[in-house]
């Protein structure tokens, strides 16, 4: 990455946004309909780390 950072610290931050988004739907804290509003927003962010991951530097 450009900052210096590899991709492994992307890649955990965008895991635990995803278990923390999951845990409060599960929860009730959130509406399901949130779901359709994060996702489109989550899943570039979670693929683009998973490939820097990958490519590393």
């Amino acid at each position: 990455m450009r900052d210096g950072r590899d991709g492994r610290e992307l890649l955990l931050a965008s895991y635990g946004v995803g278990v923390a988004f999951i845990h409060l739907q599960l929860s009730g804290a959130i509406d399901w309909s949130w779901w359709f509003v994060a996702m489109p927003l989550y899943l570039p962010t979670l693929i683009g780390a998973l490939v820097e991951a990958i490519k590393g530097d």
